[in-house]
């Protein structure tokens, strides 16, 4: 080829030149590494140097709008380009290889710096991770079957976030982007670096001379490496690479782009999908499922307005848009609360804010952030109902102008008045005349119409008739309207600019939107008011009506009340007389006897005190819901289930008759739960009858369930099981998510019986916590099988063992235990008897390993630490009484031991101090106080340190004490337990230490007493 004439050094020396002299498309069949990647660089510019020229040629000027416009959606994210390109680049390298591939160059796979690396290679190359977090690289053969039988994205990430760290790495190489697999390598790298002590990462140091903090970097300290919290660190990091490319993902940056000035830590709401506040455990997937829905919810209803835009073009729309209400949201909380502020709302709370219009927005926003507790969990209903009018605007504007004319008024001199008064008539008269005129002419024109079309005489008579009538009526209205404007006084002008204020200010109040409807009902009605009394000529406190906390105009008030209401109280209808018809009006709509309705409302009306305002505020609540499905019931009923959880009643009523409804409120069901059960039965086949329901719904272990994930895992469930399995399972109190996972890992040792699945499903659920422990349980025994073999697995479920925990002794135990199983069970069977009173596995594990690597030369061999065991002292114990470390210049971390104690001195040292509650700060306090030679007696003597230290400082602490604080006594008390205010006391009653040594009975109180006496 020619690229073979053409040394690198060529390349490199003519680097300025080539970029436009040489023909690159020759180059991209080369072989060579080096010249292949030179050229994608080559090509990249090349093109974007031709896009810019190609630009200017067709540039034109732009009018300002769209000069503008084009800048906006900029701003928004990548207009004109697919959604696909809407992903993180996660290197420079990456964005290469696609700009190579698009110019049509060969497979970009084969150059060897770029190969995508195998499962097999990972897990080869991270070695050491896989073995520190004691990872099995076997994984679960089923892998990719289960997980393309998901489809709900939420689903995914929980498939992801519970598998295993080499099915992780599975699922990324086999069903993701390049991206995503490439993203999760780099953090799985890290991980390696940090556990090796190679890994920095960038911390704010002060800069005295710059007078400003600036970036430095750090390196991080192998010893804080922990299973724990890197297992934790890579589950989190697993679903953000998993969510790279999707338009979730693109529409969080884009909203993150939009307001890259702004202090996304001071965000008391904004989902963050790093770190802590992400919410992301092993178990959950934390904010990705709020910014999933969110994102869920306001594509349907772009959907639903777009219905002509194929799927590209939808979703291209969709991303803009959220990114749009995503970045608007971050403007609803006050930046300077906390997220458990009772000012702060929830995310969904601010993206629905988000989409209402501008003076919804204003009013909910200072409600938000001034009051405390505000109760705005619904505002989302007010979406595409908080508009502002076109009409309305004129109308404000002209109440503005008339204001603006009063005060003009009042501010000219009598003359001056006078002039504009004349003016003002003169061209009210004029107005009069042109409409006169224009409304003459419009009556002429119809009734010609009329009689030109019109062969009848007698009709041409009736219409001539009707036309003088109705000219003759427009005559005198103006007439007389011209009559007074010729002799309107100044107070005549005031007065017909009050009128027109009043008529405008109806007007405005009839076009308000209607969430800013309800609002005013909730500031007018609800609230206090200070309302001016004219009697006492200053502002009084007027409490609101006795029913107002029968109606949350805000949240729960039917759209249509809420209109009558409001134009009811712009009319000046009384709080409790509004009240009283807005209730009547809910009513009227679900019960089936109008005289009920009657009877209620007049009750109201004479404000019965025996009438209970928190039972007709259920029952209001309650109806409002019923009126949407049209159901008809007897006030008996509607009083009886407004007492029930009437929760998500609607969507019950959706799928089945009252009558059912009624029976699952009487069974005391979760409504939501029980459409959910019914639609996943009916997909596998069960047509559920209602009897066969409320037995399902009853189950603790499916309403242990969050109401948003029942539906995936009773699913999953009946995709492996049959109906009557699954109920005999939550019957025996398995949790449905361990008989899958139980399931999966049976399957590959060829046990398909349910029985033998159930049996071993019930252990492991009896061993796991109600927090979602079972998730690392079940690894455990998985990893368990791999190694040991399904037999001894089952041996250690019996045994109740914990899983985790054996693993870990073969691993930091291995030249004692020797790759016996029965030396393993018993050490492991000792370390769970102690980590279940205190201490976790993640820790000792990490002690461990601290203990095998003392800076000074002083490691500890296995026997030594499997000693401690025997003691009930856990290798964490030992590590934070007697082991320190602290940084060198080169900011490394360094561990070693201050005393030059023996172990078995340290040990008996330990073992003394824990016959109480353990407290290392106080062991290594004490410890302190004396010298070596001293611990090695308290320590042959058996006594606590803890209590010597005590005794010591108590005898120092006066004078006359002095003759006692010896270090024999100081054993004698500590060892013998005695009370050394006792003892104390004993001495001053004339007891000599020989004696109470010889007797200690006389360290009594009621001795003491009597030998004072």
């Amino acid at each position: 080829m020619e690229s073979g004439n053409k040394s690198k050094a060529d390349i490199i020396k003519n680097n300025e030149n080539t970029e436009t002299e040489i023909n690159w498309e020759d180059f991209k069949e080369d072989d060579d590494i080096f010249v292949a990647t030179f050229v994608a660089h080559a090509l990249q510019k090349q093109k974007v140097r031709e896009r810019f020229i190609d630009g200017r040629k067709k540039s034109v000027p732009e009018i300002p709008y769209k000069y503008n416009r084009r800048r906006i959606e900029r701003n928004l994210g990548h207009v004109g380009t697919s959604i696909l390109d809407v992903r993180e680049k996660t290197t420079d390298r990456q964005a290469i290889r696609q700009e190579f591939k698009d110019h049509g160059g060969f497979n970009i796979e084969n150059l060897e710096d770029e190969k995508i690396i195998s499962p097999e290679k990972v897990f080869k190359k991270f070695n050491g991770l896989f073995t520190f977090l004691g990872e099995n690289t076997n994984g679960n053969p089923n892998l990719l079957e289960e997980y393309r039988q998901i489809d709900d994205k939420k689903e995914k990430l929980r498939f992801i976030l519970e598998s295993s760290l080499a099915d992780k790495v599975r699922l990324f190489y086999n069903e993701l982007e390049y991206p995503n697999y490439d993203n999760f390598l780099q953090r799985l790298q890290f991980q390696q670096d940090f556990i090796n002590g190679t890994a920095r990462v960038w911390d704010d140091k002060w800069n005295s001379l710059a007078g400003k903090y600036v970036k430095v970097q750090r390196l991080l300290d192998p010893a804080e490496a922990n299973v724990k919290d890197i297992s934790l660190g890579l589950n989190r990091a697993s679903l953000k690479s998993a969510m790279i490319g999707t338009p979730e993902y693109g529409a969080y940056k884009i909203a993150m782009d939009i307001k890259k000035d702004y202090d996304l830590r001071k965000t008391p709401d904004f989902p963050e999908i790093n770190g802590y506040w992400s919410g992301i455990t092993n178990t959950r997937i934390g904010s990705w499922e709020t910014i999933i829905d969110e994102y869920g919810d306001i594509a349907d209803k772009i959907a639903k307005r777009n219905s002509e835009l194929n799927e590209e073009e939808l979703e291209h729309l969709t991303v803009r848009k959220v990114a749009k209400i995503f970045a608007d949201s971050l403007g609803y909380n006050d930046p300077g609360r906390g997220p458990e502020s009772p000012y702060v709302s929830r995310f969904h709370e601010s993206v629905a804010w988000a989409q209402l219009g501008e003076g919804a927005q204003r009013q909910l926003r200072g409600m938000r952030q001034k009051i405390s507790y505000s109760n705005l969990k619904n505002i989302e209903r007010f979406i595409g109902k908080s508009g502002y009018s076109q009409k309305r605007k004129s109308f404000e504007s002209e109440s503005a102008r008339l204001k603006g004319r009063v005060k003009h008024i009042l501010e000219l001199s009598k003359d001056d008045k006078e002039a504009f008064l004349v003016k003002e008539n003169a061209f009210e008269i004029k107005k009069q005349e042109e409409w006169r005129e224009k409304e003459v002419a419009r009556i002429n024109h119809k009734y010609n119409k009329l009689i030109d079309k019109t062969r009848s005489e007698e009709r041409k008579d009736v219409f001539a008739k009707r036309r003088k009538e109705e000219v003759r009526k427009v005559t005198i209205d103006t007439s007389s309207q011209i009559e007074y404007f010729e002799n309107r006084t100044l107070d005549g002008l005031f007065s017909d600019i009050e009128k027109r204020q009043e008529l405008l200010s109806r007007r405005i109040e009839k076009r308000k939107s209607l969430a800013e409807k309800a609002i005013d009902l909730h500031f007018q009605l609800e609230v206090d008011q200070q309302k001016w009394d004219n009697d006492s000529e200053e502002y009084v406190r007027v409490k609101p009506s006795r029913y107002s906390v029968c109606l949350d105009w805000i949240n729960d008030a039917p759209l249509g009340v809420i209109k009558r209401s409001h134009k009811r109280m712009v009319e000046g209808v009384s709080a409790d007389d509004i009240y009283v018809l807005a209730i009547g009006d809910i009513f009227q709509k679900v019960l089936n006897d109008s005289e009920q309705v009657d009877n209620l409302m007049w009750r109201m009306y004479g404000n019965d005190d025996n009438l209970d305002v928190y039972a007709i505020r259920n029952m209001v609540r309650l109806a409002g819901r019923l009126s949407k499905s049209g159901e008809k019931l007897s006030y008996s009923e509607l009083e009886a289930m407004s007492k029930q959880d009437t929760r998500w009643i609607e969507e019950s009523l959706a799928m089945f008759p009252m009558t059912d409804v009624k029976r699952f409120l009487d069974n005391e069901l979760n409504l939501s739960l029980v459409p959910k059960i019914s639609r996943v039965a009916n997909q596998f086949g069960y047509n559920l009858d209602t009897d066969q329901l409320i037995n399902l719904a009853s189950k603790r272990i499916i309403n242990s369930y969050y109401f948003k994930t029942v539906e995936s895992v009773f699913s999953s469930t009946l995709k492996n099981f049959s109906l009557e399995e699954a109920i005999s399972a939550m019957d025996a109190n398995v949790d449905l998510r361990v008989l899958n996972k139980t399931r999966s890992i049976l399957s590959t040792e060829g046990i398909t019986d349910f029985s033998d699945i159930l049996d071993r499903a019930t252990k492991l659920c009896r061993l796991s916590d109600d927090e979602g422990g079972h998730e690392k349980l079940i690894l455990d025994y998985c990893n368990a099988i791999t190694s040991l073999g399904l037999k001894k697995a089952d041996i250690l479920l019996a045994r109740g063992v914990n899983l985790g925990t054996f693993n870990m002794i073969s691993r930091k135990f291995s030249s004692i235990v020797d790759g016996d199983f029965d030396k393993t069970l018993e050490l492991s069977d000792r370390v769970s008897a102690i980590l279940n009173k205190r201490g976790e596995l993640d820790k000792e594990e990490s002690s461990i390993r601290t203990l095998r690597t003392i800076d000074n030369g002083k490691q500890y061999t296995e026997i030594q630490i499997a000693d401690l065991y025997k003691y009930g002292i856990l290798a964490n114990d030992y590590k934070e009484v007697f082991i320190n470390s602290d940084r060198d210049k080169n900011d490394i971390v360094r561990t070693y031991e201050k005393n030059n104690l023996n172990f078995d001195d340290k040990v008996k040292l330990l073992k003394n101090s824990m016959r109480g509650s353990f407290e290392a700060w106080r062991i290594r306090e004490a410890i302190e106080h004396f010298d070596d030679d001293v611990l090695h007696k308290i320590a042959a003597e058996g006594a606590d340190v803890v209590r010597a230290s005590r005794i010591k400082y108590l005898l120092n602490k006066e004078d006359k004490y002095a003759e006692f604080n010896t270090m024999e006594n100081v054993l004698y008390l500590a060892s013998n337990n005695l009370d050394v205010d006792v003892f104390l006391r004993a001495t001053e009653a004339g007891f000599s230490v020989d004696e109470i040594k010889l007797y200690p009975f006389l360290a009594s109180d009621l001795l003491i007493k009597e030998r004072t006496k």
